[in-house]
């Protein structure tokens, strides 16, 4: 997989070495490096990673994202949040060569990926909980009229109209698809917008970003975040638990979705998100 910072840093590790020495005073020589497309992420101790990415966009963005991180702390304990630095910031930025690279501190989630054997009543609850204290935090910043610099749901969308406008999608989709995809989209756009129902959301709220530690979940990777509809975190969740490879034979036992839904209801509920 070709990562967009791509393997000079990691070459150079003596480089950044020092400079996550001088901005946080941790020593991440004897790291294991996780990359992805986006960053890297080194993994140096039972309690922190440190995670390098590529500034590429709005900086402030990146820097509202953390903000609200260290807010959402406060409310939802289950969050990795970032560190600070020893000045006192949330994260430092590094010239390296020809760009310039961001590199924070996170809290390091303990447990490990969703088994199926863990998929049950006990853990949708969990989970339930979790993001109902995400969406009850967004709901609140919605009432003290406080926004934060993150996409929106609108920005995909007309993300997503301008590249159906493009030749090439007709090599994967025919007129009939175009449309339809297109319907979908203004049916979507009638959907009203509350305090209660829209606000900024995780947006990639998958088994994939969440450790599970004796059923206690550990939520990171908040990269996505932006302004969406509540639904769709808890849409993407319950998706990724049915198309999760092992997660099926599982759901045979226990009795598919309708042991789990009650039981995220029950503890997404409790926020009263509602008020």
């Amino acid at each position: 997989m070709q990562n967009s910072i791509d393997e000079r840093i990691e070459q150079r590790r003596d480089k950044l070495m020092n400079s996550v020495k001088e901005i946080f005073g941790d020593d991440i020589s004897d790291a294991k490096v996780h990359y992805s497309t986006k960053s890297f992420v080194y993994d140096y101790s039972d309690e922190f990673i440190i995670k390098v990415d590529e500034i590429s966009g709005d900086e402030k963005q990146f820097s509202a994202l953390l903000d609200y991180m260290t807010e959402l702390k406060r409310s939802c304990p289950e969050i990795c949040a970032p560190v600070r630095t020893l000045a006192g910031k949330t994260y430092e930025k590094v010239e390296f060569e020809d760009r310039t690279l961001t590199v924070t501190k996170f809290e390091k989630a303990k447990g490990e990926l969703l088994r199926g054997n863990m998929l049950n009543a006990d853990h949708a609850y969990a989970v339930g909980d979790v993001l109902g204290k995400i969406h009850e935090y967004s709901i609140k910043l919605n009432k003290d009229n406080r926004a934060v610099i993150r996409p929106s749901f609108e920005d995909e969308i007309k993300r997503i109209e301008a590249i159906l406008g493009k030749d090439f999608v007709k090599q994967y989709y025919d007129e009939t698809a175009i449309i339809q995809i297109k319907n979908l989209i203004e049916n979507v756009r009638k959907i009203e917008k509350t305090q209660s129902n829209f606000g900024l959301i995780h947006n990639d709220f998958t088994f994939y970003n969440y450790f599970v530690d004796d059923n206690r979940i550990r939520i990171f990777d908040f990269g996505d975040c932006g302004y969406g509809y509540f639904m769709y975190d808890i849409a993407i969740l319950f998706l990724s638990w049915i198309s999760k490879p092992d997660a099926n034979a599982m759901l045979d036992v226990k009795g598919n979705l309708e042991l789990l839904l009650p039981a995220f209801r029950k503890a997404y509920e409790k926020h009263k998100l509602e008020h």
